[in-house]
């Protein structure tokens, strides 16, 4: 597990149980030699197209909570994604998040990767003057940012999260950094060198083990 990372001055984060962010975002393989893996797509030689997020999203799900690195076909909806993560993770409660506002998908987050899960969201961009709108894509939720206690609080219990910590792949990797992306509420999103994207959730779905999280608490 990642050292607690503390961020900007005033904010902590917290990331997903599984993720190791040394270098490249990676993962520990199944089995007996486990080892450590970049997850799916962030060493591709070019970005993720927008209609291939879906699956790269998945797989990177799998890869977390499973140890287990698999090829995933196309993914048209959120139903379809459903459906994929029903198949490749069948001991991993799989539901879509209902209210997709900005405070109740900040706290269903929170509350999925308190539980030892993650977060699948899809992102669509809002279109810019008189450009045509970009597709919308998966991105995956591999922490959360929320401010650091005040004087008297001693631990981060009761304090809300205020961003989302996202891996796009359409976008470069970071190094040395779990995420690449911001999403704030809003909504608007904000890469590592500061671009700024406005846009909504349109679907969201946490992916939860069944039994208790093994491991620490990463914040």
């Amino acid at each position: 597990m990642p050292e607690p990372d503390h961020g900007r001055e005033g904010v902590a984060r917290k990331y997903v149980l599984g993720l190791d962010m040394l270098t490249v975002p990676s993962y520990w393989s199944a089995g007996t030699y486990s080892h450590k893996k970049p997850l799916p797509g962030v060493l591709a030689r070019n970005p993720v197209l927008p209609h291939r997020t879906g699956p790269t999203a998945l797989a990177q799900a799998v890869a977390l909570l499973t140890g287990r690195r698999v090829g995933i076909p196309a993914i048209a909806s959120a139903t379809g994604m459903v459906a994929q993560a029903i198949r490749y993770l069948p001991g991993v409660g799989v539901e879509l998040v209902a209210k997709l506002d900005p405070a109740s998908m900040l706290g269903q987050c929170l509350a999925a990767v308190d539980a030892g899960g993650v977060v699948l969201v899809q992102w669509q961009p809002l279109a810019w003057k008189n450009e045509p709108p970009e597709p919308s894509r998966w991105m995956l939720v591999v922490g959360l940012e929320r401010p650091w206690p005040r004087p008297g609080q001693e631990t981060l219990s009761g304090i809300s999260a205020s961003a989302l910590l996202v891996l796009d792949a359409t976008i470069p990797r970071v190094w040395g950094s779990g995420h690449n992306m911001h999403l704030v509420p809003g909504w608007t999103a904000r890469t590592m060198e500061g671009g700024l994207q406005r846009g909504l959730v349109i679907a969201a779905g946490a992916l939860v083990p069944k039994g208790p999280p093994s491991g620490g608490d990463a914040a």
